[in-house]
């Protein structure tokens, strides 16, 4: 990771939870590798979560495309929040819809 990441995640005030190794011959020299070190033991559980937020992604990826054709910034920011919305109220009819499916099989003979 460079050293003008982790100043980059200091100066917006993120905790940089980045795994730092040490090489084989040195140790770590630099004093924000340090504290990204120190942070990272200490939010390791934080850490160990990535897999679901690196996987939400790539599923976007896959459903959407990795790249947008917009030309500003603006449209490619409603192109994605429209996308986003169109997503979860498909995931909200499905939820709906297999909800009205089971409510059937269950109700009481009245």
């Amino acid at each position: 990771m460079s050293i003008e990441v982790i100043k980059e995640v200091i100066t917006k005030g993120w905790i940089p939870v980045i795994k730092v190794e040490e090489s084989l011959h040195r140790g770590i020299r630099d004093e924000l590798r340090k504290i990204t070190l120190k942070s990272y033991t200490a939010n390791q559980e934080i850490y160990k979560k990535r897999c679901l937020i690196e996987s939400f992604f790539g599923t976007t990826k896959r459903m959407f495309g990795s790249y947008l054709e917009e030309r500003t910034e603006k449209m490619a920011f409603h192109v994605v929040f429209a996308q986003l919305a169109l997503w979860n109220i498909g995931n909200i009819l499905f939820i709906f819809f297999i909800t009205l499916r089971y409510r059937k099989n269950f109700q009481t003979v009245s």
